[in-house]
């Protein structure tokens, strides 16, 4: 698909997808956005919880968020003080729930938005102190997206980057026969580990984390209890054996520029 047909697409599915996004902000949060905003036990809580570490103190410093979304990470970055957020997405819709959010929240003021996919986003060398890309790069170029971070920050920023991942041929396998509904786009692709560590080569240091072994099965166990002992299972599993990791769900990794 060329890319301009690709950015419709992921336009016109996330356009109309941010319905479904509007009513779990305002269902299950009464449209309060924190660090709260996964709630414990949630399959994507540990993970999460990890990305606002990596990302650390923003407190007056310049934020990019690529692929904003509803603006979950923009808004938590403005109300931890960050001097400006810069928002980016394909979808303009989304980009109006982000600013509906944040207007919900206090923090209009310190957020900008920009309708753009993240591959034709324009901003002058070193705009940014940390740049923020969470499950955005299985839609790009990602040797591209990942220049293309780089350039943005300022030497001595920070990326926080957070893709699911498709290193195990098995897992790919048992997804497709395992009768759940799924969530994504035609455009979208399986991410590898080392294909992006390889992408990040320009940076001075690069750490990653992964996450979820057996609480990827989210969409059949949901119970909350479960679920969290199944988060707790997997964290033990991946700290003790690192061979593991081909199998997780998720990684979130850390470069300094």
């Amino acid at each position: 698909m060329a890319r301009n047909d690709r950015y419709a697409h992921e336009r016109d599915f996330w356009n109309e997808f941010s319905a479904t996004s509007r009513r779990y902000a305002a269902t299950a949060f009464g449209n309060k956005v924190d660090e709260g905003y996964i709630p414990l036990g949630h399959p994507w809580a540990d993970s999460r919880a990890f990305i606002y570490r990596q990302i650390g103190d923003v407190a007056g410093k310049r934020v990019l968020d690529c692929g904003a979304g509803t603006g979950w990470l923009s808004i938590v970055m403005a109300r931890r003080g960050a001097a400006e957020v810069t928002a980016i997405d394909v979808s303009d819709r989304m980009l109006e729930l982000l600013r509906d959010l944040a207007r919900e929240n206090g923090v209009t003021g310190r957020i900008r938005t920009r309708a753009t996919a993240i591959e034709t986003a324009e901003f002058p060398a070193g705009s940014f102190d940390v740049v923020a890309c969470v499950d955005v790069l299985h839609h790009t170029d990602v040797g591209n997206a990942v220049h293309r971070i780089h350039g943005w920050l300022r030497p001595g920023g920070i990326a926080v980057i957070s893709d699911p991942l498709a290193d195990s041929r098995t897992v790919e396998w048992a997804k497709g026969i395992v009768p759940v509904r799924r969530m994504g786009t035609e455009t979208e692709r399986g991410l590898r580990l080392a294909e992006l560590l390889d992408a990040c080569h320009g940076f001075s240091r690069i750490e990653h984390r992964e996450f979820q072994l057996f609480s990827r099965l989210d969409r059949l166990v949901h119970h909350r209890t479960v679920r969290g002992a199944l988060l707790r299972l997997d964290a033990a599993l991946l700290a003790a054996f690192p061979p593991l990791r081909r199998f997780a769900r998720i990684t979130v990794v850390r470069a300094v520029k």
